[in-house]
């Protein structure tokens, strides 16, 4: 094989003595050729940054809400290795930015923290379930950008307002 012989060749004559390998200095003195080296970060990560808003605009995601929504993104990405590395809730809106591997789509992680936080959402709080004829605490769609940044607020402004267009509700505000 010409990747071999080019290894060894660049390696010297030293490593042609143990079968044309290298090997490790932590190598175990029984031959073994493997070494384990730890890493922080994993080079084939992909950053998303995601925005959800509540389905009910009276909704408001403030006080004990809030840390719980903040919480429970916090375990969701925890338990599935995923690294979370901002998180915004704010009273219309909850946005965040995960790092995940690149074969996991974005749309897996989304679709997990809404199912995982709306469950808890109509669990815990009793005011969203009286008025909620869904499932889900949050509104159709989302918002996910391929970066590693948050959403700009104009960004916000706009996903909150055609949101509430496509829901036949009246622009924030008015």
């Amino acid at each position: 094989m010409q990747l071999a012989a080019g290894a060894d060749a660049r390696s010297g004559s030293d490593t042609k003595a143990r079968g044309g390998r290298k090997a490790s200095k932590d190598a175990a003195p029984s031959g073994n050729a493997v070494h384990f080296e730890t890493f922080e970060t994993r080079a084939y990560d992909m950053s998303y940054a995601c925005l959800l808003i509540p389905r009910n605009p009276e909704h408001l995601l403030d006080g004990k809400v809030a840390e719980f929504v903040q919480e429970a993104i916090r375990a969701t990405c925890a338990a599935f290795g995923w690294k979370l590395t901002f998180v915004q809730v704010r009273p219309q809106y909850l946005q965040w930015v995960v790092s995940a591997t690149v074969g996991m789509p974005p749309s897996k992680c989304i679709h997990t923290i809404r199912e995982q936080s709306s469950k808890g959402i109509l669990d815990k709080f009793k005011q969203f379930r009286e008025d909620v004829k869904f499932q889900d605490f949050w509104a159709p769609g989302y918002l996910v950008l391929v970066s590693a940044e948050a959403h700009s607020q104009s960004i916000i402004n706009e996903f909150i307002t055609l949101t509430r267009q496509q829901q036949g509700l009246p622009p924030p505000g008015v």
